[in-house]
C-alpha cells in the first residue's frame, strides 16, 4: 500500500510542478504581448529616449524565461529522462519551429531597432523609425512571429499536459525498439557487428 501512496505523491508532484511552470509560461506570454503591442511607440517622458531600448531587452529576457520553462517542461517527461528526445521531437515539433523561429526574427528585430533608437535625437520620436521601410517590414514579421510563438507554446502547453509524456507507453517503447534498430544497422554497415 505504501507503493501505491508514494506513486499517487509524485503524480500529484509532478502535477503541481507542471502547473506552476504552465501559469509562469502563460504569464510570460501575456507580458511579452504587452510589451509587443506598445515596444514600438513614443516612450514616456519621464524614462526618455532609452525606454524602448529597455523594453526590447525586457522582451529578450521573457524570451530567454520563456525558453528556459520549456526546456524544464521538457526535461521532466518520460522520453527526455531515458534518452528518448527523437520520440519526442515529433510531438512537439511546432513549439520547437515556433521557438527556434521567434528566435532568429526577434534578434533581427533587436539588431536593427536597438541601433536606430540609440541614434534619435530629441526631435525625432520612436515611432518615426517606421518612415523606414526595413524596420516597418521588420516590425510587422516580429509582431506576425509572436502570434506564431504564442500558438505554438498554447500547443506545447496542451502536448506536455498529456499523461502519456510522463510514463512508458507504447509509443515510447516503438521509438526504443526503432533506436535499438538503428544502431544496429550502424554497427552492420560499420563492419562491427556480425550478420544475424
Amino acid at each position: 500500500m505504501n507503493g501505491v501512496d508514494d506513486h499517487f505523491e509524485e503524480a500529484n508532484k509532478q502535477k503541481s510542478s507542471f502547473l506552476v511552470k504552465a501559469w509562469m509560461i502563460v504569464a510570460f506570454i501575456f507580458l511579452d504581448l504587452l510589451l509587443s503591442t506598445t515596444a514600438d511607440y513614443d516612450p514616456p517622458s519621464l524614462i526618455g529616449d532609452i525606454f524602448p531600448v529597455i523594453q526590447t531587452a525586457a522582451q529578450l529576457l521573457l524570451l530567454i524565461c520563456l525558453t528556459i520553462m520549456f526546456f524544464l517542461m521538457i526535461s521532466a517527461t518520460y522520453p527526455f529522462r531515458v534518452g528518448l528526445l527523437s520520440a519526442l521531437g515529433p510531438e512537439l515539433r511546432f513549439l520547437e519551429v515556433a521557438l527556434i523561429s521567434y528566435w532568429v526574427i526577434f534578434l533581427v528585430y533587436a539588431g536593427v531597432k536597438i541601433p536606430a533608437v540609440l541614434q534619435i535625437d530629441g526631435e525625432v520620436r520612436v515611432r518615426d523609425l517606421y518612415d523606414s521601410t526595413a524596420f516597418g517590414i521588420v516590425s510587422l514579421v516580429q509582431k506576425l512571429g509572436a502570434l506564431v510563438l504564442y500558438a505554438g507554446s498554447i500547443d506545447g502547453l496542451l502536448r506536455l499536459g498529456e499523461p502519456r509524456f510522463y510514463e512508458q507507453g507504447e509509443w515510447t517503447r516503438n521509438a526504443s525498439v526503432k533506436r535499438a534498430l538503428a544502431k544496429v544497422k550502424e554497427a552492420r554497415m560499420s563492419g562491427h557487428a556480425a550478420p544475424l
